[in-house]
């Protein structure tokens, strides 16, 4: 029997007259909660397909929040635009959500299990441009969008993640009690001020593209209103291989930016944020005793690096 889903997402991509190349049943066996898609339109050229497989409030308000933030960007029609996604057309509903997109050809950054490749850190130009992309779509989308619309990510609240965090990876036998007291430390009385701009809110290595010299974003469903050094701190994560294209890609940042004090402030402890999450991902997803080669060096790249933050 076709569920109510299955059968809304069969009915929009007949009314849009495209051909899809993946199944949902593949991807409702997967235990996805998003069916997406390249295609094909009436017209041969090659789309990108996206809708819901459930009518979970916190999912559809995802997919909605993509959607939004794809319709501002169609409106920033500049040399900055170059291989971030144009929206084609899209529905949002009480329980169901879909949007069609042009499909970029390009290859993304990495994984998130070994962070950016070889041909991305071997090009610091990648680390400018795509520096240069984050702060314009930073300030301009903050500025023509709602920010109603968009949860509002605040200081206090990844500090208090950040304690959490470093328990949970006590526990597991990740972290050491040195460690924990460390980070205990490190955050306890800190005085940031808060400064806001819009962020991606997700860039691991798939969210990030690269073509021909170009740099650009996709998947918008986590953007959030935050301080800026949020998207900033998982780019130096990623690039952790190579100090270089970190320093490039922070330096012209901050070359660009208006507030360099705050955000220099916040971004060591979004960093420390940011590295506790991905070893915790690391424990609910990977067997670390067996991981080897990348994935191994990675891992102990990024241990390395909390203890020079703490």
């Amino acid at each position: 029997m076709v569920d109510i889903f299955t059968k809304q997402i069969q009915e929009k991509i007949k009314k849009l007259g495209i051909k899809t190349s993946k199944s949902i049943a593949s991807q409702k066996k997967e235990g996805n909660l998003f069916y997406q898609s390249d295609a094909i339109d009436s017209n041969k050229n090659k789309v990108f397909f996206k809708a819901s497989l459930t009518d979970n409030k916190d999912i559809i308000e995802s997919l909605a929040n993509e959607v939004y933030i794809l319709e501002k960007i169609n409106n920033l029609k500049n040399e900055y635009h170059a291989i971030i996604p144009n929206l084609i057309s899209s529905k949002v509903s009480k329980k169901f959500a879909w949007y069609l997109r042009d499909f970029v050809e390009a290859e993304n950054f990495g994984d998130w299990q070994t962070g950016f490749n070889e041909t991305v850190l071997n090009n610091t130009s990648l680390a400018k441009k795509l520096a240069l992309r984050i702060y314009y779509l930073q300030i301009h989308l903050l500025s023509t969008s709602d920010d109603k619309k968009l949860n509002r990510r605040k200081t206090d609240t990844i500090l208090k993640k950040i304690k959490e965090l470093s328990k949970i990876l006590l526990e597991d036998k990740t972290i050491t009690a040195k460690q924990d007291q460390e980070i205990e430390k490190k955050i306890s009385n800190i005085k940031i001020q808060e400064s806001f701009a819009f962020c991606h809110g997700n860039l691991e290595p798939k969210n990030i593209l690269h073509n021909k010299g170009n740099a650009g974003l996709i998947n918008w469903q986590d953007s959030i209103i935050s301080n800026p050094a949020m998207d900033l701190a998982s780019i130096w994560i990623y690039a952790i291989e190579n100090e270089k294209w970190q320093k490039c890609f922070i330096e012209s940042y901050l070359e660009f930016s208006s507030n360099q004090t705050i955000v220099e402030q916040y971004l060591e402890i979004e960093k420390i944020y940011q590295i506790l999450n991905i070893l915790n991902r690391f424990n609910k997803e990977s067997q670390i005793k067996t991981i080897k080669n990348g994935k191994k060096r990675f891992f102990n790249k990024l241990k390395k690096s909390l203890n020079t933050l703490i």
